[in-house]
C-alpha cells in the first residue's frame, strides 16, 4: 500500500479547502425586488436564530434550498477553493471558524448562510487518510488477477476435455468461477446478467450450437461463453418470455402511476412545492437544445421541447421519459444573441436539421402504423431452417 501511495503521490494533491455548513434561501435571478427582500429578511432571521444557539442541522433541513446538503443538515463536507461562485468562496475562506456568517448574496442562487468548521491548506492527503481507498484498489486488482488466472486455467481445461453437453461445461465451475445461464435473448437485446457486449454478441450470433468461445471480457469479469441453444425467428412461447412480459407490464403500470401522482401535484405553484407534495426533492439541471439532462434516460426530446417553449417561472409536466415521469420549472432562459448566431450558425443549422429529421421520422411512423396492413408469412416463421437465428 505504501509503495502504491508513493508511486501515485500526485493523485492525492489537494487544494486549500474549507469544511462548510450551509443554508440557502433560493432567489430566482429575475425575481422582483419584493421577492428578493423577503428572502433576505428570512435569511437574516435565520442568522439571528443560529447566533442565539439554534440547531444548524435542523434549520438547514427545514429551510435550505440546497438539495445537495440540506438532507445532511447543511453539511457540504470539505469544499476546495475554486469550486464555488466568488462571493461564497470569499466568505468560506475569510469568516472566523465556527461563526455564523451574515447572509451572502449571489446572483445565481440567492442568500447563503455558512458556518466554517475547519480549513486545511494546500498539500497532499496523508497516507492514513487514503489507506481505505488504496486497500479497495489493491483488493480489486488482486480479485481481477485471481479471476484471470483461474479463467485461463479453465479455458485450457475446456480445450483439452471438449465438453459435449451443458452439464459437462457447467461442471467446470468452482468456488472462484461461477456458471450462469442467460436464458433466451435476441440479437439486439442486452445480454441478461452481462449488459451490452458487442464482442460477445457477435460471437454468439455467428456461432453454432455447442460452440465454446475464447475468454471474453465483460462488465462482471472475464467469461467463457457456451452456445447452449439456437432457435429461428418467430413468436416466443409465453413460458420463455413470461418474466419479461410481466416486467414490462409492471413497468408500464409504474410509469402510469408515476404520471398520475405527479399530475395531481401540478396544482402547486412552484417545483419545490410539487416535489414536496410527492415526497421528493427538486434538483437543478441545465437543458440545451441538443444535449442531455442529468438523471434522465431514453428519448428526452419531449422535455427539451417543453423547456424551450416555456416561460421563466412556468412549471411543466408531467412528461413521461423512459421509466420516469418528469415535472420542471424554468428558472432561467438564455437566448442566442446575434453575435453567437453568426459565429455558430453552421452548428445550429445541423442541430435544427437533426431535430426536424427526428420529428419527421416520428410523424411518418405514426402515419404508417395507422394506414399500413401487416401480413405475416407463417410458413417462414414456423420453418426451422429459415433465415439466420435471432434467439440464443
Amino acid at each position: 500500500l505504501r509503495k502504491r501511495y508513493d508511486a501515485s503521490h500526485e493523485d492525492y494533491r489537494t487544494k486549500e479547502a474549507a469544511h462548510i455548513l450551509h443554508i440557502l434561501i433560493k432567489v430566482d435571478p429575475n425575481a422582483p425586488p419584493p421577492v428578493d427582500a423577503a428572502a433576505k429578511a428570512k435569511a437574516e432571521d435565520l442568522v439571528k436564530q443560529l447566533r442565539a444557539g439554534a440547531d444548524f442541522a435542523k434549520l438547514a433541513k427545514e429551510n435550505s434550498g440546497d438539495p445537495s446538503s440540506s438532507g445532511n443538515g447543511g453539511d457540504m463536507g470539505f469544499i476546495e477553493r475554486g469550486l464555488t461562485v466568488e462571493p461564497f468562496e470569499n466568505a468560506a475562506f475569510s469568516v472566523p471558524l465556527n461563526a455564523i456568517s451574515d447572509p451572502i448574496r449571489t446572483k445565481e442562487y440567492g442568500y447563503h448562510i455558512i458556518k466554517v468548521l475547519a480549513r486545511r491548506p494546500e498539500g497532499y492527503r496523508p497516507f492514513e487518510e487514503v489507506r481505505p481507498q488504496l486497500v479497495a484498489q489493491v483488493t480489486d486488482q488482486l480479485a481481477k488477477d485471481h479471476a484471470r488466472d483461474e479463467i485461463t486455467r479453465i479455458s485450457m481445461a475446456l480445450k483439452e476435455k471438449k465438453p459435449k453437453s451443458p452439464e459437462q461445461f457447467t461442471a467446470m465451475a468452482n468456488d472462484k468461477v461461477s456458471s450462469n445461464d442467460t436464458l433466451w435473448f435476441q440479437k439486439n437485446d442486452t445480454i441478461p446478467g452481462l449488459g451490452n457486449n458487442q464482442v460477445l454478441s457477435t460471437w454468439v450470433f455467428s456461432g453454432k450450437e455447442g460452440d465454446i468461445g475464447d475468454i471474453i471480457g465483460t462488465q462482471r469479469g472475464p467469461a467463457i461463453p457456451y452456445l447452449y441453444g439456437i432457435r429461428p425467428a418467430g413468436i416466443s412461447p409465453l413460458e420463455d418470455v413470461k418474466a419479461k412480459v410481466e416486467g414490462d407490464a409492471r413497468m408500464a403500470r409504474a410509469r402510469e402511476l408515476a404520471r398520475e401522482t405527479l399530475a395531481k401535484a401540478m396544482t402547486e405553484p412552484t417545483i419545490d412545492a410539487i416535489a414536496a407534495k410527492v415526497g421528493l426533492t427538486a434538483s437543478e439541471a441545465s437543458v440545451t437544445r441538443n444535449g442531455s439532462v442529468a438523471g434522465l434516460q431514453g428519448d428526452i426530446s419531449p422535455v427539451v421541447d417543453a423547456a424551450m417553449s416555456a416561460q421563466v417561472g412556468q412549471t411543466k409536466g408531467p412528461i413521461v421519459v423512459g421509466d420516469a415521469a418528469v415535472a420542471f420549472q424554468v428558472l432561467d432562459l438564455k437566448k442566442i444573441d446575434a453575435a453567437d448566431l453568426a459565429k455558430n450558425s453552421a452548428q445550429y443549422m445541423e442541430m435544427l436539421r437533426q431535430q426536424e429529421a427526428r420529428s419527421l421520422r416520428a410523424a411518418l411512423l405514426r402515419r404508417l402504423r395507422k394506414q399500413s396492413n401487416v401480413d405475416f408469412n407463417t410458413t417462414l416463421l414456423t420453418s426451422k431452417s429459415s433465415g439466420s437465428p435471432s434467439g440464443v
